[in-house]
């Protein structure tokens, strides 16, 4: 599946996205990730972290460290995030963000 669509960027403007759904990192090819989200869930519930600095709530995530893994990255930022022990990992899309 791919979507089309546009966020808004307090820093870029508006960006042209596309998200695609995946089933390994090996669609990922030759692509530079340089930041991640985790969609993390206790009991029924999805976990979402308020970033002060940005003023509104999101599922863990970050940057991705120099010579770090996607799924490194996805362990340290809910952890440092939520405290939380990532138990399990499954990827299932990226999103490509445009520059204008």
């Amino acid at each position: 599946m791919e979507i089309k669509s546009t966020i808004n960027s307090r820093s870029r403007g508006v960006l042209d996205v596309i998200y695609r759904d995946i089933d390994s990192l090996k669609e990922l090819q030759e692509r530079k990730v340089k930041s991640v989200h985790a969609f993390c869930f206790y009991k029924d519930k999805l976990v979402l972290v308020y970033a002060e600095s940005k003023g509104y709530w999101a599922p863990p995530g970050g940057a991705v460290e120099e010579g770090e893994s996607i799924e490194q990255a996805v362990e340290r930022e809910v952890k440092e995030e939520t405290n939380m022990k990532v138990i399990s990992q499954y990827l299932f899309g990226y999103q490509d963000s445009f520059e204008p």
